[in-house]
């Protein structure tokens, strides 16, 4: 992330609350790490505050989201619950989109795929469909199945994950691209 900005208007914006708001700021690229720039403004009219996020993706998308609340801190935790919402949907949304995208060279890609399994004989391909689950979905799944591993899309932290059996328990790994 490129640039942050953090704009008070009308009202004296103390450092515990700035660090608070940068804070939830350095969350917001887990959801979408293409992000531009963000830019936070914060108006105080009489006794409500209102807030609003400007997130800069790089495809040239601005997604915006506003709330207003009488206690600041109140505020910006709606409007990051709001903004977490709306960037795991454009997240997936954008996944989707590459989906298609592919699809449409998948002819070409397979001729490929068949001359390199004629020269060599050793290449396999299979194709993989990840579960939607939580972490604790993803234990109780795997301590009901007699693999050693699940493979699956971490609802929790939007990623894809492995859970994998160990001697006590179960251990859960994101895989980060």
């Amino acid at each position: 992330m490129e640039d942050i900005k953090i704009i008070a208007r009308n009202f004296e914006m103390s450092e515990d609350v700035k660090s608070y708001i940068d804070k939830k700021l350095s969350k917001i690229t887990k959801y979408v790490p293409k992000i531009s720039s963000i830019e936070m403004i914060i108006k105080k009219e009489k006794y409500i505050y209102e807030v609003e996020l400007l997130v800069h993706t790089f495809h040239k998308k601005i997604i915006k989201v506003t709330t207003k609340d009488k206690i600041l801190r109140s505020a910006v935790d709606v409007l990051f619950d709001k903004i977490k919402e709306i960037l795991i949907k454009y997240k997936e949304k954008t996944i989707v989109s590459n989906k298609k995208h592919s699809k449409l060279n998948k002819k070409t890609s397979s001729i490929e795929l068949i001359e390199q399994q004629e020269s060599n004989k050793k290449y396999k391909k299979n194709e993989l469909f990840l579960e939607k689950m939580s972490e604790d979905q993803a234990i109780k799944k795997l301590t009901n199945i007699e693999d050693n591993f699940l493979l699956f899309f971490n609802t929790d932290t939007n990623n894809i994950s492995i859970a994998k059996k160990i001697e006590d328990g179960v251990e859960i790994s994101d895989i980060r691209i």
